[in-house]
């Protein structure tokens, strides 16, 4: 499981681990930050993974001075940054888990890059399921085919709304 903040926003994540370690036994819990330390007392199965001076998603990005920050869209780069890991469940601070999310580990995911909630008045609009980013789970293996760098290249080229999402939405098809 990961989540990317800025430092701005570390005591945020507090509420929506708690929620998730409480209710589930993940072995690793992946805090993708701007510094080594977050300054607050973390279990063992958390890891900090700082990615400052990280080189996917560029300052010369259209969408790296926008309302979204740049620590948003990194989790698209999470396939090359966690190279050891297979599959990963990527979650939005504001996240919170009620209940045991082990079934999901069982999905088939062999043929998707990703599966995750779908959001119902932009899939209306763009007229395909659409993904939102904030709960997501990706195989990163799959994603690792170049499709990845396909995405990073993309959002370092052309300017989205919704920055990551909207991006990552319009490569991957329902199929994928």
């Amino acid at each position: 499981v990961s989540y990317c903040m800025t430092r701005n926003i570390y005591p945020m994540v507090i509420p929506s681990m708690k929620s998730l370690l409480a209710n589930n036994d993940i072995d690793t819990v992946y805090l993708i930050t701007e510094d080594d330390d977050i300054g607050i007392e973390l279990p063992d199965k958390v890891k900090i993974i700082n990615v400052t001076g990280q080189e996917y998603i560029k300052k010369t990005s259209p969408n790296y001075y926008t309302n979204f920050t740049w620590m948003v869209m990194i989790r698209l780069a999470l396939p090359l940054i966690l190279k050891d890991e297979d599959r990963l469940l990527s979650l939005d601070l504001d996240t919170i888990i009620q209940s045991n999310i082990e079934e999901l580990w069982d999905m088939d995911m062999t043929s998707k890059y990703v599966t995750g909630a779908i959001e119902n008045d932009l899939t209306k609009y763009h007229g395909y399921s659409y993904i939102n980013c904030g709960v997501m789970f990706m195989n990163l293996e799959k994603f690792r085919d170049g499709k990845a760098q396909e995405i990073l290249d993309l959002l370092n080229t052309k300017r989205y709304v919704y920055n990551e999402q909207d991006c990552m939405n319009e490569v991957l098809t329902e199929d994928d």
